[in-house]
């Protein structure tokens, strides 16, 4: 029997193993499951992985060892930052004198010749993965490896510290690696990747592209699968999955919805404006008399260090008839993004059977077309005076979201008659874009079938059986 080591630092990683059945599937294809996690007090992942039949180890975070600023000099060192909209706008705030210190201004500042310097002498860039990856190693970790002994360790997250030691240890004892890409803006959004991969998962054609494109990887190396903890959206478009979440809202269950998943306030500045407008339209019933609206706050809308919460009293000020709030319920845990499964499931139900999905700048956007549902994005300032790197606008300069949005599958709303004016043509038209709603689910995630989590499985046993 072959032995596999997943790799889980991130609540989405927990996600896709808690909420997808992929440990089983990954026994039932004969593959001998090992665990890896950064943090020991998550029962609810300990309780998942070894009621279906894995085996699970704990290691201590990595932070530590990190510095703030060499997580800053790795992008700059690394990466061409004034072409990439997603990492040039981080360097505006940085050098920004309203956001940042002065010594970190001057430091930013630095990087930035550091990083033109590197740009124009591209060996630089290998000296210092060289470098990098001289380090990227662990004992406690070795250690355990040597005990294993297993035949493919497979990571979602190589720009982590922790999973690039992990990473870094197998590669010094010739262990093969498998990397199964988290989220569709981990290639061009989050820095070059601190370990390669002999092997790849990729989302779908787009991925595919971009994995090749940026890693140099061959095509028989590449397997594409869609994503497994989006099969849940598949299984929720069952009929009246939704309706025991609306009263628990105090929602009409028979009367149709607006569902805003909101993104960060990062990201959006005005996004709380927006709610509370469409609110207001929906309660002076706009959009008919049985209308409902609900807002559900992203996780950084509530908890981390991007978290607004002034917007939590504005949102609970919106409550009332036919409006509602549904605040996320998340584990109480180390892991960003950790959701706990009853509260993934509401979601899922309550986007399927939605009659307009709408969101500004997450992978919520995927979620919504891959749920078939007309799909609107709000990408405009209410306010004015905005810096570059303050604007929502800017996230729609970012690669990954170009590329969806050039799919045809949602329309951008760039101001409120707009909005206004999506919503009433979807009202109207409910399909009329629902060809591009498949293609563009169909480019980034594969296929919509429900599968993914069963074609993940047989991937990672594909790789492992290889040798």
């Amino acid at each position: 029997m072959k032995k596999i080591v997943y790799l889980v630092s991130h609540g989405h990683t927990a996600r896709g193993i808690i909420q997808t059945g992929l440990i089983k599937k990954l026994l039932d294809c004969h593959l001998d499951v090992h665990v890896f996690a950064i943090e020991s007090g998550n029962e609810q992942l300990r309780q998942k992985v070894t009621s279906s039949g894995g085996k699970i180890h704990f290691f201590k975070p990595m932070d530590g060892r990190s510095s703030f600023f060499s997580e800053w000099f790795r992008v700059y060192m690394l990466e061409d930052i004034k072409a990439n909209p997603a990492l040039w706008e981080k360097h505006l705030r940085r050098i920004d004198k309203s956001q940042t210190p002065l010594l970190r201004r001057i430091i930013a500042r630095v990087f930035r010749v550091i990083s033109l310097i590197s740009n124009a002498f591209p060996i630089l860039k290998k000296l210092y993965l060289s470098i990098e990856r001289s380090s990227n190693h662990d004992e406690e970790i070795k250690k355990k490896l040597l005990e294993i002994k297993p035949d493919l360790i497979v990571s979602t997250r190589p720009v982590d510290r922790w999973e690039g030691v992990v990473l870094g240890t197998a590669r010094l004892l010739k262990l093969k690696r498998l990397l199964n890409i988290l989220s569709w803006d981990n290639i061009t959004s989050k820095g070059y990747f601190r370990e390669e991969g002999d092997y790849y998962l990729s989302w779908g054609p787009i991925m595919t592209q971009e994995i090749e494109e940026f890693y140099q990887v061959s095509r028989d190396n590449i397997i594409e699968t869609g994503v497994a903890h989006f099969d849940l959206h598949f299984e929720s478009r069952t009929e009246g999955k939704q309706k025991v979440w609306l009263e628990k809202l105090g929602l009409n269950p028979d009367y149709p919805y607006i569902f805003f998943c909101m993104s960060a306030p990062y990201f959006c500045p005005d996004e709380i404006d927006i709610i509370e407008w469409l609110a207001k339209r929906v309660k002076e019933k706009q959009y008919g008399d049985n209308m409902q609206f609900i807002a559900r706050p992203h996780m950084q809308n509530i908890k981390g260090r991007t978290a607004d919460t002034t917007w939590i009293g504005r949102l609970k000020a919106i409550v009332g008839e036919r409006v509602a709030v549904d605040f996320p319920d998340m584990e109480d845990s180390e892991m960003t993004w950790h959701m706990k499964h009853d509260d993934m499931e509401k979601m899922s139900a309550l986007l399927a059977h939605s009659t307009i999905a709408m969101n500004s700048c997450s992978t919520v956007a995927i979620e919504s077309v891959i749920a078939d549902r007309p799909t609107v994005m709000p990408m405009f300032d209410v306010h004015q005076g905005y810096q570059e790197w303050q604007s929502v606008k800017r996230t729609g300069e970012f690669t990954h979201m170009k590329k969806f949005v050039a799919l045809g599958g949602v329309e951008i709303a760039k101001s409120f008659d707009e909005l206004d004016d999506f919503i009433r043509k979807n009202l109207t038209d409910p399909d009329r874009l629902k060809a591009k709603r498949l293609y563009s689910a169909e480019q980034e995630c594969y296929k919509i079938d429900g599968k993914s989590t069963q074609r993940v499985a047989e991937a990672i046993a594909q790789f492992a059986n290889r040798h």
